[in-house]
C-alpha cells in the first residue's frame, strides 16, 4: 500500500511540474513570445559561460534559434495572436525595444566573430539591461 501512495504522488508530483498542454496562446499553438524568452534564456546562459572563461567560438549558436522564434514572435504580435502581460496599449514602445534589443544581440554576434570580447562583454551588458527594462515595462 506504501509503493501505491508513493507512486501516486510521483505522477502527481510529475504533473504539477511537467503539464500535458504546453503555454498556449488561444491558438491552439505554444506562445511564440514566451518560447523566444525560453530561447533566451538558454542563449543567455551560454553568452555568459562564453564571456566568463573568454571563448568567442560557441557564442554564436544558440542564437539561431532565438533569430527564428524573433520572427514568429513578430507575425503573432501582428496579427494579435498574443499580447503582452502588461501595458498592451504600448506595442509601439515594445517593438522599438525589441528592435533595439535585436540589433545588440547582432551586434555580440559580430563581436563575437571577430574575437573582440571586450565589445562582446559591452554588448552583454548592454542587452541584459535591455532585458530588465522591458520586463520592468511589459512582464507581470
Amino acid at each position: 500500500m506504501k509503493n501505491l501512495v508513493f507512486i501516486a504522488m510521483l505522477f502527481i508530483t510529475a504533473g504539477l511540474a511537467f503539464p500535458a498542454f504546453p503555454q498556449q496562446n488561444g491558438a491552439g499553438v505554444e506562445n511564440p513570445l514566451k518560447e523566444e524568452m525560453r530561447l533566451l534564456d538558454v542563449a543567455f546562459k551560454n553568452l555568459i559561460d562564453s564571456v566568463l572563461i573568454n571563448d568567442p567560438k560557441g557564442i554564436e549558436e544558440p542564437f539561431h534559434e532565438v533569430h527564428h522564434a524573433k520572427f514568429k514572435t513578430g507575425k503573432a504580435l501582428e496579427s494579435g495572436g498574443i499580447t503582452l502581460p502588461r501595458n498592451h496599449d504600448k506595442m509601439k514602445a515594445f517593438k522599438e525595444m525589441d528592435g533595439r534589443f535585436h540589433e545588440t544581440l547582432e551586434g555580440i554576434l559580430k563581436a563575437a566573430g571577430a574575437k573582440d570580447m571586450e565589445e562582446v562583454r559591452k554588448k552583454t551588458h548592454e542587452a541584459l539591461d535591455g532585458c530588465v527594462q522591458c520586463h520592468s515595462m511589459f512582464r507581470e
